[in-house]
């Protein structure tokens, strides 16, 4: 019942939001600091999950995990909800722009992929449980992170009056980082994985690249 309601609340939430230059300098922030929040509630996700298995773990360190996953859970859910629906519009504005030369035009096919792997990390942030997978997978929260970090950035500073260009060099370059960041963090993870984390990264940089 708690997954059910934490979504429902996060897409209240996104729907009934300020989208006002105060918000995105909020979001712009979250977008930044999100790299640290995910790491440090890995870490304490991953120590707890130790002692969980060890027996020793207390309802102080339940609560911390708890407060980890919650907090960053909800910084990511700030950066990925806030430039959503920009992206929308972009995207319907540049199908219906081509729409007289074909029914299924060139910009569709290239925004559509996109737009999936938008929803696809909406519903891994809103969804409880499947944070708290994705929180212990360093590869795939890298990922997240990343293109949340992306998208907040690219609507966030042009209403911060930073030009076009500057603010998608800015989120390409952070974005850059995240997908380094998860290439190392993947290594963390047995060698089987690491393929894997490579093919979702690459994925991650396709879509990231069709959106630009």
């Amino acid at each position: 019942m708690l997954p059910v309601a934490s979504l429902s609340t996060a897409t209240a939430s996104a729907v009934w939001m300020e989208r006002d230059t105060t918000r995105a300098s909020v979001v712009g922030v979250a977008a930044v600091i999100g790299w640290a929040v995910v790491v440090a509630a890995a870490v304490v996700v991953r120590r707890v999950d130790v002692r969980d298995r060890e027996g020793a773990a207390t309802k102080r360190h339940r609560f911390a995990r708890f407060v980890a996953l919650f907090v960053s859970q909800t910084v990511l859910q700030q950066a990925l909800a806030f430039p959503l629906p920009f992206f929308v519009r972009a995207v319907l504005s540049s199908s219906s722009s081509s729409s007289s030369s074909s029914s299924w035009s060139a910009p569709a096919v290239v925004h559509v992929p996109f737009l999936l792997v938008y929803a696809a990390a909406i519903v891994v942030v809103g969804w409880d449980p499947a944070w708290a997978a994705a929180l212990r997978r360093p590869a795939i929260v890298a990922a997240v992170q990343a293109f949340a970090a992306f998208v907040a950035l690219v609507v966030a500073l042009p209403m911060l009056g930073f030009p076009i260009t500057t603010s998608t060099a800015v989120a390409g370059v952070v974005t850059g980082v995240g997908m380094i960041a998860g290439a190392a963090l993947a290594g963390l993870v047995p060698h089987a994985r690491r393929r894997g984390a490579g093919a979702l990264l690459a994925v991650l940089a396709v879509v990231v690249v069709a959106a630009l």
